[in-house]
């Protein structure tokens, strides 16, 4: 009968410990491409082919679009902007990419997993794939997007 509690809570303990709860902590700037993504159990940074003049992170704390303009551009190309989507819980890039035009904002919409960049003219972000559509202004007005309370490392404007 001693084995079996002594087995009991030795099982209980070790799968206590074993289990590690995710939390978003915040976001925290180091230098002008690369930030802290701080998270429980662990943090990690990611460093970006661009700056970061803007972020975003949804209302789950599931995803964080950053963007800005690349490190290497050319003077024969015209204004472009980068964003990179990361899955906050994965601590992974999910997609990078660059845009025929600077960035202005990121909203998530509520009834898509999608985010609507706005870059002169509307395009939605697939927040799976990262997969870009451009949308028709009817489209655009029917967009819904997500509301929720300020947190720490909510959003980021340059």
């Amino acid at each position: 009968m001693n084995k079996i509690i002594a087995l009991l809570i030795f099982l209980a303990c070790s799968s206590a410990n074993s289990m590690q709860q995710f939390a978003f902590l915040g976001i925290e700037p180091i230098g002008p491409t690369a930030l802290k993504l701080k998270t429980l159990p662990n943090s990690r940074i990611f460093n970006f082919s661009h700056t970061i003049d803007g972020y975003s992170v949804n209302c789950r704390k599931t995803k964080l679009l950053v963007w800005g303009i690349p490190k290497n551009i050319s003077s024969a190309t015209p204004q472009i902007g980068a964003v990179t989507l990361i899955d906050i819980e994965k601590k992974k890039i999910i997609k990078s990419l660059r845009t025929g035009r600077g960035i202005m904002s990121i909203d998530y919409l509520t009834t898509t997993n999608a985010a609507q960049i706005l870059m002169g003219y509307s395009t939605v972000m697939n927040l799976t794939d990262g997969s870009l559509k451009y949308l028709t202004p009817d489209e655009e007005n029917k967009l819904i997007f997500e509301q929720c309370e300020n947190f720490d490392g909510k959003q980021f404007l340059k």
